[in-house]
C-alpha cells in the first residue's frame, strides 16, 4: 500500500509572497502528495522506485526541463550524485536546488548533508531529505534528531549574499 510524508522540519520559510516562499510552498505540496511504494519484506529496488514515483511527480510539476536526475557534483578531488538536481533564480537570487531521497538512517541524512553543502558553497541551496521507510537499521527518532541537526546547521550557515535552506520528510501513516 503507498504512503505519503509529512514536512517534519525546516530551516527557515521565506515569506509566501516571494518566488522563493511560492516555490517552497509548491515543492511542499508535491513531496506531501506523492504516493511513494511501501517496503515489503526483502524487497529490492525500494530506492530506485521511490526515486522513479518522485521523478514523475516533479516533472509534472515543476516540467521536465526543471530536474535532472542523478546529477555528478565534484567537489576538489571527490565526486558525490544528487538524487534530484535544479539550478533557478528566486528574486533575482541563484539557487542550487537538492533532493534526496534516503532511507531512514541518520548517518545517511547528516552525510549527504555535509557533502552536498561543501559542493555547493559557491552559491545558496535548498536541501530536501525525504526519507523512505526502506532499511531496518535506522530509526524515525534518529531521523528526525538528524533532520534537526541539518536545519539548525543550515540556519547558522546562512551568511550574505548566500543561505542554506533545509527541509527534512518524514514517512507518515
Amino acid at each position: 500500500m503507498p504512503y505519503h510524508c509529512t514536512q517534519y522540519v525546516a530551516s527557515s520559510e521565506p515569506p509566501a509572497h516571494t518566488e522563493l516562499g511560492a516555490f517552497l510552498h509548491r515543492l511542499s505540496s508535491v513531496l506531501s502528495r506523492t504516493p511513494l511504494p511501501d517496503r515489503v519484506a526483502k524487497q529490492r529496488n525500494l530506492g530506485r522506485r521511490t526515486e522513479e514515483a518522485l521523478l514523475q511527480a516533479l516533472e509534472q510539476e515543476f516540467g521536465e526541463a526543471f530536474w535532472e536526475h542523478d546529477k555528478a557534483l565534484i567537489h576538489v578531488d571527490h565526486q558525490d550524485r544528487a538524487d534530484f538536481y535544479a539550478q533557478q533564480q528566486f528574486d533575482s537570487q541563484p539557487y542550487t536546488i537538492i533532493l534526496e531521497a534516503d532511507p531512514t538512517r541518520g548517518d545517511s541524512i547528516a552525510k549527504k548533508f555535509v557533502s552536498r553543502v561543501a559542493c555547493t558553497a559557491a552559491t545558496s541551496l535548498i536541501y530536501v531529505t525525504l526519507c523512505y521507510e526502506g532499511t531496518q537499521k535506522g530509526t524515525v527518532y534518529e531521523s528526525k534528531k538528524y533532520m534537526g541537526y541539518c536545519a539548525a546547521l543550515a540556519t547558522r550557515l546562512c551568511s550574505a549574499p548566500t543561505q542554506v535552506i533545509y527541509f527534512g520528510f518524514m514517512p507518515s501513516k
